[in-house]
């Protein structure tokens, strides 16, 4: 293992903590007061399992969020990030990791993202129209959205295929970085 590998292998592990826990900060307090959510969701989510959804998160309870795995950008490609309803999982491309080693805000935008896709599978019973973890995120984070930006990204196909250990898998990718 070249010396590059063994700085990653010890740097990696310590920044996603770190962007983990700022993209929870960031749901906790967005969950305090939510606002929008229809922007990102729709009008006719279950209200129910979104309110046991929320009220968690509101109370820093995070333990309905899938697992997330770091794979490589053989698997990713270009997509920073991605969530699998099938798997119920959240991956992260290690590329991007090591690329944002000094912007843990950028990690935490795309976890926060993923997490919005997650939450759309969970209170929907089909995917919201566009990139709603895109939306999702960028509401969370304090964006105001614009009638064209908000018109583009519910417009956008946010579906890719990628082969995960041998198989197809289905998933919503984040490409866009936070400019924050």
């Amino acid at each position: 293992m070249s010396a590059n590998n063994i700085s990653k292998a010890s740097v990696i592990p310590a920044l996603f903590q770190d962007a983990l826990a700022l993209a929870y900060q960031s749901l906790d307090i967005y969950f305090d007061n939510p606002t929008q959510l229809d922007l990102a969701f729709g009008s006719n989510y279950n209200q129910t399992v979104a309110s046991q959804l929320f009220t968690a998160f509101s109370q820093g309870d995070f333990s309905s969020v899938p697992e997330i795995k770091i794979l490589s950008d053989e698997v990713l490609g270009a997509t920073n990030g991605a969530y699998s309803a099938s798997k119920n999982q959240i991956y992260l491309n290690e590329r991007f990791l090591s690329a944002n080693a000094g912007n843990v805000k950028a990690i935490a935008s795309v976890i926060i993202e993923e997490i919005g896709h997650y939450i759309d599978a969970q209170i929907n019973t089909t995917d919201s129209a566009g990139d709603e973890g895109d939306i999702f995120a960028r509401l969370v984070q304090g964006e105001t959205l614009t009638s064209n930006v908000l018109a583009n990204l519910k417009a956008e196909d946010d579906s890719k295929t990628i082969v995960l250990g041998g198989e197809a898998v289905e998933i919503e990718p984040t490409f866009r970085t936070s400019k924050k």
